[in-house]
This record gives C-alpha cells, sequence and structure tokens, in this order.
C-alpha cells in the first residue's frame, strides 16, 4: 500500500476529522489541548516540533501557543494528512507554523535546534519508535522538552517501558507524569550536558 492509499485518502477524510474533532477527543479521551499543552510546558518563543500531527487538533493551539516569536515545524506521514493539516493552518492564519511530509525519521531540524518535541497519541505507532525517539532527542536543545502522549491500547507495558528505558538510558529524565485508563502522558528534559561524556 501506497503512502497515496493511506487513511487520510479522501474517503477517510470525514473519519479523520471526527477522530480529530474536539468534542471526541474531550469525551472518549480526555484531551483538551490548550490545557495539556500548558502542561506539558510548552511556551511562547519556543521552536518546536510535532510528530503525527493528523488533523491539528494539537497543531493549531500549539502554535497559538507558541506565539509571533516561536515556531513549529508540523510532520505529517500520509501526504494527504498533510495536505489537509496545511489548509487548516492557512485558513486560521497562523504564519508560523511549516506542514511537512515526514515519519520522525528525516527531521527538518538542526541537531541541538530545538525546545520541544511533541509526539501527541503518535509516536506509538512507528516500528521501532526508540531510535525515532532518540533522534527526536539529538534535535533538542540541551535541557530541552521531549512530551510523550501514549495511547495505551496501543502501547502496552512492554512497548512503553521500553521506549521509556531508551530515553532514560540516554540521559532523559522524567518533569511530570500524567496517567490515566486510556493515556499516559509524560513529559521528559533533555541533560544540560552531554550524557555520553559522564559515562
Amino acid at each position: 500500500m501506497s503512502r497515496a492509499d493511506g487513511p487520510w485518502t479522501p474517503r477517510f477524510g470525514l473519519a479523520a476529522r471526527v477522530i480529530s474533532s474536539r468534542w471526541f477527543r474531550r469525551y472518549f479521551g480526555g484531551d483538551l489541548p490548550e490545557r495539556d499543552i500548558r502542561w506539558g510546558g510548552v511556551r511562547a518563543g519556543m521552536d518546536v516540533y510535532e510528530l503525527g500531527a493528523g488533523a491539528g487538533l494539537y497543531t493549531l493551539p500549539l502554535a497559538r501557543s507558541l506565539g509571533e516569536k516561536g515556531r513549529l515545524a508540523a510532520g505529517e506521514y500520509w501526504p494527504s494528512g498533510a495536505a489537509l493539516l496545511g489548509a487548516r493552518v492557512k485558513k486560521a492564519g497562523l504564519d508560523n507554523v511549516v506542514v511537512h511530509v515526514g515519519d520522525g525519521n528525516a527531521l527538518p531540524a538542526r541537531s541541538g535546534s530545538l525546545d520541544a518535541v511533541c509526539c501527541f497519541y503518535s509516536i506509538e505507532e512507528i516500528p521501532g519508535c526508540e531510535n525515532v525517539a532518540l533522534q527526536l532527542g539529538e534535535a533538542l536543545r540541551p535541557g530541552g522538552l521531549m512530551i510523550l502522549f501514549l495511547w495505551r491500547p496501543l502501547c502496552r507495558r512492554a512497548k512503553r517501558n521500553s521506549l521509556l528505558a531508551t530515553l532514560r538510558k540516554a540521559g532523559f529524565r522524567e518533569a511530570a507524569v500524567w496517567k490515566s485508563i486510556q493515556n499516559y502522558r509524560i513529559v521528559l528534559e533533555k541533560p544540560d550536558e552531554d550524557h555520553s561524556s559522564s559515562q
């Protein structure tokens, strides 16, 4: 199956919009994007990358929270999904967002250039998500934040533990954790100094 045949093809457009709608996510997942973004530590003026932006449930409020001086690169795997998101960003009048097609393996950011990377229910869908997480970590500045929202049905305990163990081994420390029946949310902070040099 090609990318063009994925779940963001036109016949799935309505389903994508429903799944990404605020009322659906609030009722079924307890998701409140503005609150969740503040909880994650995102602030105005940051340079941020979002992995698996989808239809923009978090992208639009995330961009607004960054203000005029902040920048957001929003990556979406499916080209048709990225096109839909780009249209929504344009309609919202947000000029601090760049939407691109990608899966996290080739980031549009230099090493050590980002203040935060956000994965809102996306990284657990990627095979070898541990390696993707390490690449995301490389793009963070020292002290930068990795914000992971994991959906428990797709990220069982063993998978979640493997992902977090990989990041802890790389020197990341847990800054905040929020658990619910469906979701596991965690903020990890990159060490201020090169972790490898201290070993």
